[in-house]
C-alpha cells in the first residue's frame, strides 16, 4: 500500500512541476470534450436545415377534366412546393432539370409529364392508366441527402393523391345531388321500388299456388285413368282374345299413355318455370336490397336468409325434376342419352346453389363477428346467383329441345312396336301382361309429381311469409332519420366529403419522452464515444509502466498496476466532467436530470479507463491496436447512430457485449426521461465489465508478462515501434 501511495504521489509531483508536461495534461483532458462538441453542433438540427437542399422541379402538365370541371395536378403541386420551405425547390425546364442532377447543381429533380392530369382523369374512363412522377436522384453526391429527397417527394405524392380524391368526391357528390333531386321530382326512392317489386313477386307467387293446384287436379285424373286401363286389360283367362281385340285395346293404351307422357312434360315445364321465377326474384330482391344502404345489417341478414331459403328450396324442385326424370328414363325400354346429360346439368345447377348458400354463410359470419362486408365477396355473391339464373334459362331450353323430344320419340316408337307386335303376333297374352309394369312405373312417377308439387306449394308459403317480413322491414327504413341526415349533408356540405374521402384519417402524433433537436439525441453516442477516445488517447501519450528509483523500489506488479492508475482514471474523470458540463452549458442540450447525466459520464470514464488501461498493461503495444479494435466494433454495433435493429446480425449479436451500449443507454434515459428502473439496470450494466478487467489486472495478466516484454524488445530492434 506504501507503493501504491508513493507511486502516485510521484507521479503528480512530476506533472506539476514540469510545466510542458502540465500543459500538455491539460491539452489531453479537453481535447475529448472538443471531438463531442463540435460532432453534437455539426448534427444540431441537421432535418430543420434541409431547405438549402435543392431539388428541381419541371411541370409540363397540360391539364384535364374530371367531371365537367378543369384540373391541372401539375400547377396545384407547383403551388403546393412555393409554399414549402422544408426543401430548397427550384422550378426550372425539364432539360435544365435533368441536366442539373447529372452535374450535381441539384441534388434531385421531379419532372411532371404532360399527360399527368389526363391519366388522373382516366379513372372515370375504361382506359385507366396510371398518374406518374419522374423522380431523378443524384445518390453519389451525398449519402443521406437522397433520403431526405426522397422524403420530399413522399409528400408530393401524398398532396397529389389527397387532391384528386377531394376534387372526385366533390364530382360524385354533385352527381349524388342530381339523383337526389330527380327522386323528389319523380316521387320515387329505392324503398318504394323494392316494395313494388316485393308486391309484384307475392302476386307471382299466388299464381304458382293456383297454377299447382290444378295441375295437381290433372295429375289425378291421369292417375285415375291409368287404373281405368289397369282394369281394361285382359286377364290371364281372356288372353284367346282375337289380334285385332287386342290391337284395339292398345290402341286405348297408347291414347292413355300419351296423356301421362304430356303430363310429365307438362309438370318438368312448371317446375323449370316456377325455378326460373324464384331466380329472378333472387337476383331483384338481392339487387334493390343491395342498393340501399350496405350498413344496415338487419336488411342485409333478411336478405342473405332469402337467398339461403331459395338456394334450398330451387335444390328441392331440381331433386323432383331428377326423380321424375330418372323414373321416366327406367320407363323406357332404352334409357336415353339426352335425359341423363339433362340430369348432370341440373346437378351442375344445385352445386351452384350450394356455393351461394356457402358465401351466405360467410357473410352471416362476418355480419355476427360485426365486420363490414367485403365487395369481392359481395360482387361474387352477385355473379353466382346470376350464374344459377343463367343455367336454368339454359336446362329450359335444353329440356324443351333435347330431352323432350327425345322421350316423345321414344315412346312413340315403343308404342308402334307394341301395335306392330299385337298385329303380327298369335301371342298377345304376353305383350299385354308386359304392360302393367310400364303403367306401375308412370304411375309412381305420377306421385313423384304430386309430391314436388306439394313441396313447391310449402316453399311458396314461406316465401311469401318472408316477404312480409322484408316489406316490414322497408317500411322502417323508409322512416329512418339517418338517411335523411346524410342526404342533407350530401346536398348542403359537399367540401365535407370531399375533405373526408381525401383524408378520412387523421394521425395526432403524442411525443413520449420527446427530445427538442437532434443533437440531443445524439450527445449521449458522441459523449461516450469522446470518453473512449479520451482513454485511449491517455495510454498513447503516457507510460503504462512504472520504474523503479530511490523512492520508489520494489515494486511488485499489483502495486505498479494500482499506483499507475490512479493518474489515469484522474485524468478520465477531468476529462468527463468537461465533456458532460460542455454538453450542458455551453451546447445546452436537453437534459432532464444533470446530476446522473454527470454520474453517467463519470462512471463511464472509470469502466473505459480500467479496461483500456489494463489490456495495455497486460498486452503491451498490441493492447493498444485491440482497443482501437474495440473503439471501430462499438461505434457500429452499440446502436448509437443507427437502431440495432437495422444492422447487420453480427453487430445485433454482439450489442449486449459492449460496454458503449449501456453507457449510452443510460445516458439517453438522463436526456430524454428516464423510464422506471432502466437507468439504474443500465448502469449496473456498465459497471458488470469492472470485475473481469481487474481480474485480468490483478491475476490473469502474470503469464503474459514475460510475452509483452519479449514482443516490446522486438519492436525497439527495429527502432520504428
Amino acid at each position: 500500500m506504501n507503493n501504491i501511495l508513493k507511486i502516485i504521489f510521484r507521479d503528480f509531483k512530476r506533472i506539476v512541476k514540469n510545466p510542458i508536461a502540465l500543459t500538455v495534461i491539460i491539452g489531453v483532458c479537453c481535447i475529448p470534450s472538443l471531438y463531442a462538441w463540435f460532432n453534437i453542433g455539426a448534427s444540431w438540427d441537421p432535418y430543420g436545415s434541409t431547405k438549402g437542399i435543392k431539388v428541381a422541379v419541371a411541370n409540363n402538365d397540360v391539364g384535364s377534366e374530371i367531371s365537367g370541371i378543369g384540373v391541372n395536378f401539375g400547377n396545384d403541386i407547383v403551388d403546393t412546393l412555393k409554399e414549402n420551405n422544408d426543401i430548397g425547390w427550384i422550378f426550372v425546364d425539364e432539360q435544365n432539370a435533368i441536366e442539373g442532377v447529372k452535374n450535381g447543381s441539384y441534388y434531385a429533380g421531379i419532372v411532371i409529364p404532360k399527360n399527368f392530369s389526363e391519366n388522373f382523369a382516366s379513372i372515370l374512363t375504361n382506359d385507366i392508366k396510371q398518374p406518374t412522377i419522374k423522380y431523378y436522384v443524384n445518390e453519389k453526391k451525398n449519402a443521406i441527402a437522397p433520403k431526405i429527397t426522397d422524403k420530399g417527394v413522399s409528400v408530393v405524392q401524398q398532396k397529389v393523391n389527397e387532391t384528386f380524391l377531394d376534387e372526385t368526391s366533390k364530382s360524385i357528390e354533385g352527381a349524388l345531388k342530381v339523383i337526389k333531386e330527380q327522386a323528389k321530382e319523380s316521387k320515387i326512392n329505392i324503398a318504394d321500388r323494392m316494395m313494388s317489386t316485393l308486391t309484384e313477386v307475392s302476386n307471382s307467387l299466388n299464381k304458382f299456388k293456383d297454377l299447382g293446384t290444378s295441375f295437381d287436379e290433372s295429375l289425378n285424373s291421369i292417375k285415375a285413368l291409368i287404373k281405368t286401363t289397369k282394369t281394361v286389360l285382359p286377364s290371364g283367362v281372356s288372353l284367346t282374345q282375337t289380334a285385332e281385340e287386342i290391337a284395339n285395346d292398345t290402341n286405348v293404351l297408347l291414347h292413355s299413355t300419351t296423356q301421362v307422357f304430356d303430363g310429365i312434360n307438362n309438370t318438368i315445364e312448371t317446375f323449370l318455370d316456377s325455378a326460373k321465377a324464384l331466380s329472378d326474384d333472387m337476383f331483384n330482391i338481392w339487387d334493390d336490397v343491395s342498393s340501399i344502404n350496405k350498413q344496415n345489417v338487419d336488411i342485409i341478414k333478411s336478405q342473405i336468409g332469402f337467398l339461403r331459403r331459395r338456394s334450398n328450396d330451387l335444390i328441392n324442385i331440381n331433386e323432383d325434376i331428377k326423380s321424375i326424370l330418372s323414373d321416366t328414363n327406367n320407363v323406357l325400354p332404352i334409357k336415353l342419352n339426352s335425359v341423363d346429360k339433362f340430369i348432370e346439368r341440373i346437378n351442375t345447377i344445385n352445386k351452384g346453389l350450394k356455393e351461394i348458400i356457402s358465401l351466405t354463410n360467410n357473410i352471416d359470419e362476418i355480419i355476427k363477428n360485426g365486420g363490414k362486408l367485403n365487395d369481392t365477396l359481395e360482387n361474387g355473391l352477385k355473379e353466382q346467383v346470376n350464374q344459377v339464373k343463367s343455367d336454368i334459362l339454359d336446362v329450359k331450353d335444353i329440356y324443351q329441345k333435347n330431352v323432350q323430344p327425345s322421350i316423345d320419340t321414344s315412346a312413340e316408337n315403343f308404342y308402334k312396336m307394341i301395335i306392330d307386335f299385337n298385329l303380327l303376333s298369335k301371342n298377345t297374352g304376353y305383350a299385354i301382361q308386359q304392360l302393367n309394369p310400364i303403367l306401375d312405373g308412370i304411375y309412381s312417377s305420377l306421385e313423384y309429381a304430386q309430391k314436388s308439387i306439394s313441396a313447391t306449394t310449402n316453399v311458396i308459403n314461406i316465401t311469401q311469409k318472408d316477404l312480409q317480413d322484408m316489406k316490414k322491414k322497408i317500411n322502417d327504413i323508409k322512416t329512418d332519420e339517418n338517411l335523411d341526415k346524410l342526404s342533407e349533408i350530401l346536398e348542403n356540405d359537399p367540401d365535407v366529403v370531399g375533405k373526408f374521402i381525401s383524408a378520412p384519417v387523421q394521425i395526432e402524433t403524442v411525443g413520449l419522452y420527446k427530445i427538442k433537436n437532434y443533437g440531443s439525441a445524439m450527445t449521449p453516442f458522441y459523449s461516450i464515444l469522446s470518453l473512449w477516445v479520451g482513454a485511449l488517447l491517455l495510454v498513447s501519450l503516457l507510460k503504462v509502466k512504472v520504474n523503479e528509483d530511490d523512492y520508489v523500489n520494489n515494486i511488485k506488479p499489483y502495486q505498479a498496476y494500482v499506483g499507475r492508475y490512479m493518474l489515469f482514471l484522474t485524468i478520465s474523470i477531468v476529462q468527463s466532467i468537461i465533456v458532460c458540463l460542455g454538453d450542458l452549458y455551453i451546447l445546452g442540450i436537453q437534459c432532464e436530470n444533470p446530476v446522473l447525466f454527470m454520474l453517467v459520464g463519470i462512471t463511464a470514464s472509470l469502466v473505459f479507463s480500467n479496461i483500456i488501461y489494463t489490456i495495455v498493461v497486460s498486452f503491451g503495444d498490441v493492447g493498444k491496436a485491440i482497443c482501437i479494435f474495440l473503439l471501430v466494433i462499438q461505434v457500429a454495433g452499440a446502436g448509437g447512430t443507427f437502431p440495432i435493429e437495422v444492422t447487420p446480425t453480427f453487430f445485433q449479436k454482439i450489442n449486449p457485449y459492449l460496454p458503449f451500449t449501456y453507457g449510452i443507454n443510460a445516458m439517453r434515459e438522463t436526456v430524454g426521461g428516464i423510464f422506471e428502473d432502466a437507468y439504474k439496470n443500465n448502469m449496473l450494466k456498465l459497471l458488470s465489465f469492472l470485475p473481469a478487467s481487474l481480474l485480468l489486472g490483478f491475476i490473469l495478466r502474470y503469464p503474459l508478462i514475460k510475452v509483452t516484454e519479449f514482443f516490446e524488445e522486438k519492436l525497439e530492434e527495429t527502432h520504428l515501434m
